[in-house]
């Protein structure tokens, strides 16, 4: 059973040709890899990555985080339970305006910590040059907020900039779950899987089937029983996971979901079966 999401890293901003195998020598200097699982988007591509320890995870970041592939920031953030809940939450990430057209993810990176842990800063590139905004995550919302009141009105290499709270916006078209059983809450985040394929042997293959329906707070794979379970940030997005992934047909296995059972569920259940 795998369950150690802080040994598991969250990598963005990847160029297209960044494959498995050479996302897997480029961490190797951090420590043994056990596991790469990426995806391609229109809107950019990542992986997860599933190091054998925490500190191979932390060397990643330290020592890699904003290396620029093909002229373009990579962005390493902790893929662990905390750092997934901050990053959903909304809070403490601000957006930086008015940045000069050279100035660094990794110089904003260490001038935001003056005021507190830096999580990730994603500056959007065009043409090799910043698009003059960033956005900063902090740890401590009130860090941000710190950070927001006392550079009001800086200057960052000469332009004088602007920084506001970025505000998530709400997804207006937000499914309905209408499996419904008595004595079960309306609202759950966390879904079981089973009937899973032997290519997914690892947390991050596990993590890579949920994303694409919302935020992965944690994941537990049980790999003798080919299951696993993934908490979802949301109800809607473990919604999205549940109608989506069931049934679905991955390398021959058709893939089972439901909603897992909270440890109150589980006890009211046999007491009404005893």
């Amino acid at each position: 059973m795998l369950s150690a999401n802080d040994s598991l890293i969250h990598v963005s901003n990847l160029p297209p040709n960044a494959t498995d195998d050479f996302l897997r020598s480029f961490f190797q200097d951090c420590g043994n890899v056990l596991n790469v699982s990426s995806k391609h988007r229109a809107n950019g591509n990542f992986a997860f990555i599933q190091f054998d320890n925490k500190e191979s995870a932390i060397r990643a970041v330290a020592n890699y985080n904003y290396t620029k592939l093909n002229g373009e920031p990579i962005i390493i953030t902790y893929a662990s339970i905390e750092y997934m809940r901050i990053i959903h939450s909304g809070l403490g990430n601000i957006c930086i305006k008015g940045l000069d057209e050279n100035i660094e993810a990794s110089q904003l990176h260490e001038l935001f910590s003056n005021f507190g842990e830096v999580i990730s800063c994603k500056v959007p590139m065009q043409y090799g040059k910043n698009r003059g905004f960033a956005y900063i995550q902090f740890k401590n919302p009130m860090d941000a907020d710190r950070a927001r009141q006392e550079l009001a009105d800086a200057t960052i290499n000469g332009k004088p900039i602007s920084i506001e709270a970025y505000v998530k916006k709400d997804n207006p078209n937000k499914p309905q779950y209408v499996n419904r059983k008595s004595g079960m809450n309306d609202v759950f985040t966390n879904i079981f899987i089973r009937n899973l394929p032997d290519s997914v042997r690892s947390l991050a293959d596990l993590v890579t089937l949920f994303v694409d329906f919302g935020p992965v707070i944690s994941a537990r794979i049980i790999l003798d029983k080919k299951a696993g379970f993934c908490n979802m940030a949301d109800h809607d997005s473990a919604v999205r996971a549940l109608n989506g992934l069931n049934g679905k047909i991955l390398y021959g296995n058709t893939l089972i979901t439901c909603r897992a059972l909270t440890k109150e569920e589980r006890l009211a259940f046999h007491q009404k079966s005893a």
